[in-house]
């Protein structure tokens, strides 16, 4: 079920004498008000993730993150981005007391990094078979599909015509979301 919860529009870098962070750090931290301290876990991509926003979020209001994080962030160690000698599906972890980084090479030429500050070993799925895909990155894919489900239906059902006019454009992003909530709705009453 696609349950969108709270919206942020990004109005981009604010000026003037009460500033407003924008930063993706900020974001997340003002959209998780809702859920501090119930100890659920934030589904991040790599836009969102960061070691920093991960044990803020774990010391400051109790929730876990699980998400994919940028191979440029100057957390992530150079062995866990480099692809050469490395097996097809081999995962790499690093741990701390807090968070566990690992790196998991998907394809010949391409590795996915990925930090949690809720899976604490390196529990390999064993359903994922030849894969062998740590259950981390099973459980990111699991989580991260209301986003996935929300763009889809979006992209179907979208109302948005070509306009310069922001507001216009924010006015369609909040009909295509309001779609998006109502057609899935209708599908849960019928089945």
């Amino acid at each position: 079920m696609v349950a969108v919860c709270d919206v942020t529009e990004y109005l981009g870098a604010q000026g003037g004498q009460n500033p407003v962070d924008n930063s993706p750090a900020a974001v997340v931290t003002r959209l998780i008000l809702p859920v501090s301290g119930s100890g659920r876990n934030i589904t991040t991509d790599n836009w969102y993730s960061s070691v920093p926003l991960a044990l803020s979020l774990k010391r400051n209001h109790r929730l876990t993150l699980v998400g994919t994080i940028r191979k440029n962030r100057k957390e992530v160690p150079l062995e866990f981005v480099r692809t050469q000698q490395r097996e097809l599906y081999s995962t790499m972890f690093g741990f701390t007391d807090d968070l566990t980084i690992f790196s998991y090479k998907a394809k010949s030429n391409r590795v996915v990094t990925a930090i949690s500050s809720m899976h604490h070993d390196a529990t390999i799925n064993h359903e994922s078979g030849d894969r062998r895909k740590p259950e981390s990155i099973t459980f990111y894919n699991t989580t991260k599909g209301g986003v996935d489900t929300h763009d889809q239906l979006a992209a179907t059902y979208s109302v948005a015509r070509r306009t310069r006019r922001w507001p216009m454009v924010i006015f369609y992003a909040v009909l295509n979301t309001a779609i998006t909530i109502s057609n899935n709705a209708s599908n849960i009453i019928l089945k």
